[in-house]
């Protein structure tokens, strides 16, 4: 992807009420752009990753205008198949953007009304992020021994701070906003020491490991201890919450070692969050564990978890996020009609799932950065090859590409043939639609336009040959 900025240090607090909202306008004027459409939107969580969108038109200069409700500060992406720009934004707003779409190395310039945040942001990515951002930092992991390694992770965390409290914009900046970059800041530090020793040693492929001093992990007890409890200011901050999920992991690996066998790996799951966490912090995690399984599981399955869930957790405070996405898994339930969605073709034609109706429909969801996609793509050309006298069957492949060039191109290398759509992102069009959370995901539509199977076998599954057919019979 050309021009991107992509600036993932926070994320917007959970809908619960609160002041009313008023629109915050962000306009500006984006230099080269080969696709005008622009999508301004943010999460409204960190766990299902919900989003609040508009999408707009930039005029052949590159101007736009969009306006989007608040009722607080938010961290607010305009973006499209070149571009992604995080700003924060606040009720009441007025930001101006001007940026080239096709130079990455020139700084974006922000102003307006309410802009110090966002532009604390840009300088962020561009004299820090770049460099000492999460991913860049792995690479360190392999170089050091342990006590070097947190040595060097706690100074690269007191740079960070060091260059917040003595940005130009310190003293103007939100008291929120400070607050998330701080926890991002520390707890992004505490996660690369809680995966420091796996790292390593995948890195060595066991060939050479570190020796873990054996209070190595202490310092992960002692995190988890700060907000006891929990804080719910936190769940804004994707650094805390990456970090809890990674505590889990670590956690998940020397509890109840013993039972591995007697439990599966979601009981296992409750009973650390239950043994270790508290609070929101347990609350949080037993929501996401949840979720996971209303994802993955079929659905009989799924409820009966779910209904053991809604009797363990009291009011946890993320228990309405759970129950939305289980209303949301209900409506995609077998028997249920398959919601409907129009798109452009990859060759330009508009296309309704619903022009297939009296016709099974086998619908793919992929993205050719997807590494299990892309695998199962030779094995869905056998399966086409295999199945080419069921002329009522129809192959449909969604994907979530947001280069556009990327899908166009693997379609072309892997020479697979059926209908061919894109939406950019699982945020609008068919992959809202069906709830994709993670690609490859797979259903199958009947001939009356019903959801047949909602978690249908792969094009590798042996199972896959005869569930098709089972649809066709019907």
């Amino acid at each position: 992807m050309k021009g991107t900025w992509i600036i993932v240090l926070l994320a917007a607090m959970l809908a619960c009420g609160g002041p009313p909202e008023k629109a915050a306008e962000i306009s500006g004027v984006i230099e080269n752009l080969t696709d005008n459409e622009l999508k301004v939107f943010y999460y409204k969580d960190l766990m299902v990753f919900a989003e609040e969108a508009v999408t707009v038109q930039a005029g052949r200069d590159g101007r736009f205008r969009a306006s989007l409700p608040l009722s607080e500060g938010q961290l607010v992406y305009v973006s499209n198949a070149q571009i992604s720009i995080g700003l924060y934004v606040h009720p009441g707003s007025k930001i101006h953007i001007e940026m080239d779409a096709l130079n990455s190395a020139a700084r974006p310039v922000i102003s307006g009304e309410g802009s110090h945040e966002s532009t604390f942001l840009i300088d962020y990515f561009f004299d820090i992020e770049a460099d000492l951002g999460y991913r860049q930092l792995i690479n360190s992991m392999v170089t050091l021994e342990p006590a070097a390694f947190v040595q060097f992770a706690d100074s690269v965390s007191g740079k960070k701070l060091d260059y917040l409290m003595t940005h130009p914009t310190y003293k103007k900046l939100d008291k929120d906003f400070t607050e998330i970059i701080k926890t991002d800041i520390l707890y992004d530090t505490y996660r690369l020491k809680l995966e420091y020793p796996t790292y390593y040693e995948i890195y060595f492929q066991g060939v050479h490991k570190p020796e873990i001093p054996d209070n190595y992990h202490d310092f992960a007890d002692e995190a988890v201890s700060l907000t006891e409890g929990g804080l719910p200011g936190n769940f804004r901050s994707s650094g805390y919450v990456n970090f809890l999920s990674a505590y889990m992991n670590y956690r998940m690996e020397d509890y109840l070692e013993d039972v591995f066998d007697e439990h599966s790996f979601f009981d296992r799951y409750f009973m650390v969050a239950g043994k270790y966490l508290s609070g929101s912090n347990r609350d949080y995690i037993m929501a996401q564990g949840m979720i996971h399984i209303l994802n993955t599981f079929d659905f009989e399955s799924a409820s009966a978890r779910y209904q053991d869930y809604l009797q363990s957790t009291g009011t946890g405070a993320f228990r309405s996020l759970v129950a939305d996405e289980f209303r949301l898994i209900q409506t995609l339930a077998p028997g249920n009609p398959a919601p409907d969605f129009t798109g452009r073709d990859i060759n330009g034609e508009m296309v309704s799932l619903s022009d297939y109706r009296g016709q099974v429909v086998y619908l793919d969801f992929w993205a050719s950065w997807c590494g299990p996609c892309v695998r199962e793509l030779p094995h869905a050309k056998e399966l086409k090859r295999k199945m080419a006298n069921q002329r009522d069957l129809v192959f449909m492949y969604v994907s979530i590409d947001t280069d556009e060039e990327s899908w166009r191109n693997t379609v072309r290398l892997h020479g697979i043939e059926g209908v061919h759509m894109n939406f950019p992102g699982t945020g609008t069009g068919a992959p809202a639609r069906f709830n994709i959370k993670a690609v490859p995901s797979f259903f199958i539509i009947g001939r009356d336009g019903r959801i047949f199977d909602n978690k249908a076998p792969r094009p590798s599954d042996p199972l896959i040959y005869a569930t098709l057919m089972t649809a066709l019979l019907q």
